[in-house]
């Protein structure tokens, strides 16, 4: 007579992804012991990092999501007066791992640029462009430090861009 094997749900996660469609992961174990509340933590951990994996996949391939790329790159780098070269990086804020910055090589080197969840991150440490941010955007109320600043907007980037062009 054959007993038949009891499979105990570990963990489960769902979500829904930026498309809005449902996602989800469930691990069930059949084990010859018991789980320690330690072993059922690590368990959970692979699922969420197994849900985190297959979110960004999903993402990656609906078409929702790759015409917003789309869109934020042309937006992105239309702050920009006159750009020599645009290469996509990886996002340095993991809100949005699919949606990358960008490095744009301008005539006074290269900028950093990538929304970071509210605002847009600019940063020109890889540029000959001289000043820290706090000298250069003094009355500006944002995030700024050494060299970068963030602007809440499009307007405010291509302003702050424009400064920094301008920087002598």
């Amino acid at each position: 007579m054959t007993i038949a094997a009891k499979y105990k749900e570990i963990a489960s996660v769902e979500s829904t992804y930026f498309s809005g469609k449902k996602i989800g992961v469930k691990i069930t174990l059949l084990a010859p012991f018991d789980l320690s509340e330690d072993d059922e933590y690590w368990v959970g951990n692979q699922c969420e990092k197994i849900m985190e994996h297959l979110e960004h996949e999903a993402d990656k391939r609906d078409p929702k999501t790759i015409a917003a790329i789309v869109e934020e790159k042309k937006d992105l780098l239309a702050c920009f007066e006159s750009p020599i070269h645009a290469k996509a990086v990886k996002n340095e804020y993991g809100e949005t791992p699919h949606f990358p910055w960008f490095k744009v090589t301008t005539s006074r080197g290269v900028i950093k640029i990538g929304w970071r969840s509210r605002v847009i991150n600019i940063d020109w440490s890889e540029s000959d462009i001289k000043g820290l941010a706090k000298e250069l955007f003094p009355s500006e109320d944002v995030t700024k430090e050494d060299q970068y600043i963030h602007a809440w907007d499009y307007d405010k980037a291509k302003e702050y861009i424009s400064v920094l062009m301008a920087v002598k």
